[in-house]
């Protein structure tokens, strides 16, 4: 931040995300509870109710908002859908349905330096994102100016500026940065909020950590409000830490005293760290999005073609070995995507919805291919993870179903039900479902 500029008011605090992020669906995660020995008699009483239950719960249970990753349904539709996996029989074999968008690093997004006659855009992105600051108490942020153009146009000389286009070339997002302590420390990153909740700011926030990367810069930093969702807790999502004071360095110092001064502390701030790792966020040259592409206009075997090619040059890149699952599984070839689910999940980096996605879809093929054991253990491990998924717990109580444990799949079938749906019948009994779901035997 250059020499005689006060700190702007909303510093670093408008990655807008179209407001807080929606409370999860009520109810208790979900724990192991082990049911006693039933005899035949139970079994076969118990596996029915798993049918009705189920059949209740995927017609009407609404998941989380945000928790889907299916495909758009066709128009007039409504159903919610996890990636590719509520199975239908036809011509005796399960077929697939339901697609997962690209919910990470999302390939869709396109950054390219910002042009001088953008500069003004990037202040109206500014504006609309700083309105969401108001409706959480914080007016003087909503009211606070964006960056002047002078300043705008500094960054954009030093090539620090950057934003995200949509499909007709115009801004959408934008990022700036400046050398901080031997750093890249991002001054602004913006999201206009009719954009948001896309993969936007992370596109943009990866994109410069390429570029930090290809320069040999060790790090990003950047100061945040500590209890805005859509600040600190994001960014924490995206791999920074909160630095601690007396790892400061003196220009970050010299930032943070600024912000003080100009009334920022009146809410809680930190600072936060990232480091950059030479294998982070692989430039894939736009193939990934090319293979995305066509996916997405029909040509799934020439997508599933690229997609092997482009795993095996970048074999530590989670999102690609994800789309490469799924590109397999679509097309219904199940035993070749289950190599790139369990790279996806085991390497680090992959964004919490891809992750969500890639247990279930990981755990739904194994119960698909008969590899039960592996199928409960995997969707246990994403409802351990993801306690407020309503998609996983489901998916979890199908593979218990497969395995015989039907006592444990009913009850937290139940427990599902009772927590999300919205049907009146249910809701006006959700306490005796959540009562019966504990002790399926009880009678009282």
């Amino acid at each position: 931040m250059g020499a005689g500029h006060g700190p702007h008011r909303r510093h670093l605090v408008r990655h807008a995300r179209g407001g807080p992020p929606a409370r999860p669906v009520p109810g208790a995660p979900w724990t192991a509870r082990a049911g006693p020995a039933a005899g035949a008699a139970v079994t076969a009483r118990a596996a029915g109710s798993v049918r009705d239950v189920l059949r209740h719960a995927l017609i009407r249970v609404r998941l989380p908002s945000g928790a889907g990753h299916g495909r758009p349904p066709a128009s007039g539709r409504t159903a919610e859908r996890r990636p590719g996996h509520i199975g239908r029989i036809t011509g005796g074999r399960r077929n697939r349905v339901g697609v997962p968008p690209f919910l990470g690093d999302n390939p869709r997004v396109r950054t390219r330096p910002v042009r001088p006659q953008e500069l003004p855009l990037l202040q109206e992105i500014e504006r609309a994102a700083g309105r969401l600051f108001a409706g959480i108490g914080m007016p003087s942020v909503a009211e606070d100016e964006p960056l002047p153009l002078g300043r705008l146009e500094r960054y954009r000389e030093a090539g620090l500026a950057w934003v995200a286009v949509d499909s007709a070339d115009a801004p959408v997002a934008y990022l700036v940065a400046e050398p901080v302590d031997g750093a890249l420390h991002v001054e602004q990153v913006t999201v206009h909020p009719g954009h948001a909740r896309r993969g936007i700011g992370r596109a943009l926030l990866e994109h410069l950590e390429r570029h930090a990367a290809a320069g040999g810069v060790p790090a990003l930093t950047l100061t945040t409000f500590a209890e805005v969702p859509w600040n600190a807790p994001y960014y924490s999502r995206l791999g920074f830490a909160v630095l601690p004071e007396d790892e400061w360095g003196p220009e970050l110092r010299e930032v943070r005293g600024r912000e003080a001064a100009h009334g920022l502390d009146a809410w809680p701030r930190v600072a936060m760290r990232k480091a950059v790792t030479a294998g982070a966020a692989p430039d894939d040259d736009g193939r990934l999005a090319d293979a995305v592409r066509l996916r997405e206009a029909g040509e799934r075997q020439e997508a599933r073609r690229r997609l092997p090619a482009l795993a095996a040059e970048f074999p530590g890149d989670a999102r690609i070995a994800y789309q490469t699952a799924w590109a397999h599984d679509v097309l219904g070839l199940e035993a070749q995507a289950v190599p790139f689910y369990e790279r996806a999940v085991s390497l680090p980096g992959l964004p919490e919805q891809d992750r969500r996605g890639a247990l279930l879809g990981l755990g739904s093929t194994y119960r698909v291919l008969g590899r039960r054991a592996d199928a409960v253990r995997t969707l246990r491990q994403g409802v351990e993870e993801f306690p407020d998924d309503g998609g996983l717990r489901a998916f979890l109580a199908l593979a218990l179903h497969d395995a015989g444990e039907h006592r444990e799949a009913t009850a937290l079938l139940l427990r599902l039900l009772a927590a999300t749906s919205a049907d009146p019948g249910v809701r006006a009994h959700r306490r005796a479902i959540e009562f019966y779901a504990a002790d399926l035997d009880a009678t009282v």
